[in-house]
């Protein structure tokens, strides 16, 4: 009999769970939003420029939706990497499954970019970085873009300038 009082409390845990993420789901797309998922490292090493990239994408989400000609608002869901892969994959698997968002703006940090790359591709969703600068991100995919700089081209460029411009014909590289 305890078996049987277990099996129902546990399928009325699976129903109340289910229906609460129906409900959730179902929330979403009802409201007339475009939802975008930001990844953005807000604490941790890289927290600053994190914050200043949030800031962009927030002033820009503010004068799109104070437009009066817009009949949809954007809406964000803001995710912290703290500048970790691990921590971008978390938030990219949030924001895919739990919010249902299908366009991602993130991460600025080439590592944490690149390892939510593979996912949102493999889900179709439209993933642009604003800071990503690894040669790697121009072959992550279909639905991978960034608006940054390739470290080749960056490189190339700054090599160029010294040579040609400043004469310079030894330089020394630190990086992280």
């Amino acid at each position: 009999m305890k078996k049987k009082a277990l099996l129902w409390v546990l399928l009325a845990i699976v129903v109340i769970v289910s229906g609460y993420f129906l409900w959730k789901g179902s929330s979403t797309k009802s409201d007339d939003s475009i939802m975008i998922g930001v990844i953005l490292p807000l604490t941790g090493p890289v927290a600053e420029p994190g914050q200043n990239a949030l800031r962009g994408i927030q002033t820009a989400t503010d004068i799109f939706n104070a437009d009066v000609n817009n009949s949809k608002k954007i809406k964000l869901i803001i995710e912290d990497s703290k500048s970790e892969p691990k921590t971008g994959v978390s938030s990219i698997n949030k924001l895919i499954f739990t919010d249902n968002i299908k366009i991602v703006i993130g991460d600025i940090m080439s590592s944490v970019f690149l390892a939510c790359a593979p996912i949102a591709e493999k889900n179709k969703i439209v993933t642009i970085s604003p800071g990503a600068s690894a040669p790697e991100v121009k072959n992550a995919g279909d639905y991978i873009f960034r608006n940054y700089l390739s470290d080749d081209f960056d490189g190339k460029v700054m090599a160029n300038y010294l040579v040609s411009k400043e004469r310079i014909k030894n330089v020394g590289i630190i990086s992280v």
